[in-house]
């Protein structure tokens, strides 16, 4: 596999860990959420990810390369979703989505990592597109987030 379209692969199995942290971290949040309209949100994120995680493996095996195992975790990151259950307070909803839209900043984060410059010069249009693609929508997601929160926050 010649460097280039390593580095792609490398960039690609990084973002399939990042949206199987979402999809772990959205399950634990559906654990813990009491509010039906959020489990329904939460469950439609994770519908977003999983569609992410398709798309970015098939990309993989059509560059010749090997999409990570679909449950592996990056480790710290999900250990960032899983101290969701610790931030849990008297005010359960508004500290269930301000962690949620915490994670959300750094999976954005993580995504624009991959769109700087020196990056969009290793990674051909093709894929840059679809991870800007992909950037949009969970930015779409996070701002529908900070809404609920508002929303569900403001019925407290």
């Amino acid at each position: 596999m010649e460097n280039s379209t390593a580095k792609t692969v490398e960039i690609l199995n990084s973002l399939v860990e990042v949206n199987n942290d979402r999809i772990q971290g959205y399950e634990t949040a559906i654990r813990e959420a009491k509010d039906s309209q959020l489990k329904v949100e939460f469950s439609l994120f994770i519908v977003t990810s999983k569609s992410c995680v398709t798309e970015l493996c098939d990309e993989i095996k059509r560059l010749g390369g090997i999409p990570i195992e679909l449950n592996k975790t990056s480790g710290e990151f999900f250990k960032l979703w899983m101290d969701l259950e610790k931030t849990i307070s008297e005010n359960l909803h508004r500290a269930l989505l301000d962690s949620c839209v915490f994670r959300e900043d750094i999976t954005i984060g993580n995504y624009d990592d991959w769109l700087i410059e020196d990056v969009k010069n290793v990674v051909g249009e093709r894929h840059t597109m679809m991870i800007r693609t992909q950037r949009t929508e969970l930015h779409r997601e996070r701002e529908k987030l900070k809404t609920l929160r508002e929303h569900i926050c403001s019925r407290s």
